[in-house]
């Protein structure tokens, strides 16, 4: 008996002395782990894409380190350079406000927020659009300190369940980025 209370006790401070040292000389916690995908990369606020981008009148573009604004919206922004000047790449957001549209005259207190184009079709953008909560890309090139040109993924689909299928999806190849618009920062 005697031995069994001596070995429980220096069982108990043999393990009261690693959990100390453990505790004193512990290891150092691993650093954060990048959940971005290779390539990709957060922006601070003195990147050159940050600012207001304008097209024109009707069109305009502002990019913050975390979000991006022209009519749709998206926060989580995250950018993809195609080239090592950083002149060219995707941005990928998730919508935050993304189009909606219906072939049903809007009635009801919103009804002012819908545009009407005509032939039974209205459209606005709104947080409740199917896309919202979901990925999308805009496409830049020939970034300058005070100019870029700016597209939007237009084609097959408009959004992704995730940035990884929006980086796969969302691409020239895959014929999403014809038309740019050339802006001017303000």
């Amino acid at each position: 008996m005697k031995n069994s209370i001596f070995s429980r006790r220096a069982g108990l401070i043999l393990a009261a002395l690693f959990v100390v040292s453990f505790a004193f000389f512990g290891c150092k916690p691993d650093a954060p782990v990048n959940t971005l995908p290779a390539g990709i990369v957060e922006l601070s606020e003195n990147d050159t894409l940050v600012g207001k981008w304008v097209a024109s009148e009707y069109e305009s573009y502002e990019i913050t380190a975390t979000t991006f604004k022209s009519g749709y919206e998206g926060n989580n922004l995250v950018v993809g350079y195609t080239n090592d000047a950083k002149t060219e790449g995707y941005i990928y957001i998730k919508y935050t406000k993304a189009i909606e549209s219906t072939t049903t005259e809007p009635t009801g207190d919103d009804k002012a927020t819908w545009t009407d184009w005509g032939n039974n079709y209205w459209s606005r953008y709104s947080t409740t659009a199917p896309d919202a909560g979901k990925w999308y890309a805009i496409a830049f090139k020939d970034l300058t300190a005070t100019t870029i040109q700016i597209s939007g993924a237009y084609g097959t689909k408009s959004s992704t369940a995730t940035l990884e299928e929006a980086i796969a999806e969302f691409t020239i190849e895959n014929k999403y980025f014809g038309m740019y618009s050339a802006c001017t920062k303000q």
